[in-house]
């Protein structure tokens, strides 16, 4: 088993090599997993909501996080982004703000090589 998360897993990655599984959940971290000895490696927790979907770069150097948005009446520190994370360093590298993400409908987010990320806004915006 692999438990480190307080609740519920809501996305899943896994890298290229397939020695690395990343898990995000609602408890707004995201774990990195070695498949190899089973082992949690990494866990980042940062200023992000529930997570909603992950993806990572063809290399491996790279994960994408998409959160659910902040929705009115919550704080709006957080309110519209998904975070580009180096895997290397478990370091938020780019942050992306304007999507709209809520609990309705959770938002994808896929690489195109390792270059081009796409990502999907409730707003109906690519």
């Amino acid at each position: 088993d692999y438990t480190t998360h307080s609740l519920s897993v809501t996305a899943l990655a896994c890298n290229p090599a397939g020695n690395l599984l990343f898990s995000g959940s609602k408890d707004m971290t995201v774990q990195t997993w070695d498949l190899v000895s089973r082992c949690p490696v990494a866990t980042l927790k940062g200023n992000m909501k529930e997570i909603t979907g992950l993806e990572c770069s063809a290399c491996g150097s790279m994960l994408a996080i998409a959160n659910r948005s902040v929705v009115h009446g919550e704080s709006d520190d957080v309110q519209n982004c998904h975070y580009l994370v180096d895997t290397r360093t478990n370091s938020i590298e780019l942050t992306f703000r304007g999507v709209m993400n809520t609990r309705s409908n959770f938002l994808r987010l896929h690489f195109l090589g390792d270059n081009i990320l796409y990502s999907g806004s409730e707003n109906g915006t690519v």
